[in-house]
């Protein structure tokens, strides 16, 4: 991760993704990932919108910083349209400054569906702009969405090292 990122990484946070038809399941609006994980509130005013989840403090990031982050998503059965597989919009992550949000812009330009089979993974950066529709069918479609950002912190602020899947 580290020639991705551009110096030392680490993981910042780990999510467990378990879409199951009839069970736990939904549909995410195209969005790029913009939150972080942070140990303590700053004044940088480059950090906006803190909010507490599930007792870890969150900040909006600036395009900057999120830039150098990386994703992964690592499939853990087979994920396709049918079973809330990603939809992505190829180059968005580029349009950092945010020319065009996300949202009803985003659902009318040319879109890819992702297909991925167990054990397959997929690194992109958290600006791409990312959905994903609610599964279909009998089955569950579990992912590891896995984020890694430099060992330095964001905005001189230091990860929170307590996140929780």
């Amino acid at each position: 991760m580290q020639a991705l990122v551009g110096e030392p990484a680490v993981c910042v946070r780990a999510i467990l993704f378990n879409k199951r038809d009839g069970q736990v399941n939904w549909r995410v609006a195209p969005h790029r990932d913009r939150f972080v994980p942070l140990a303590r509130r700053s004044s940088d005013s480059r950090l906006r919108a803190w909010s507490v989840k599930h007792g870890v403090l969150y900040a909006m990031a600036p395009a900057g910083e999120l830039a150098r982050m990386i994703s992964l998503r690592v499939s853990l059965d087979s994920v396709r349209a049918e079973s809330g597989g990603l939809e992505v919009w190829p180059g968005s992550h580029k349009d950092a400054a945010g020319a065009m949000e996300e949202g009803e812009e985003w659902s009318q330009a040319i879109s890819a569906e992702v297909g991925l089979g167990p054990g397959d993974g997929l690194l992109f950066r958290p600006l791409l702009v990312h959905a994903s529709r609610a599964a279909k069918g009998a089955g569950s479609r579990r992912t590891l969405h896995l984020e890694f950002g430099p060992a330095s912190g964001c905005c001189g602020v230091a990860w929170n090292a307590n996140w929780a899947c």
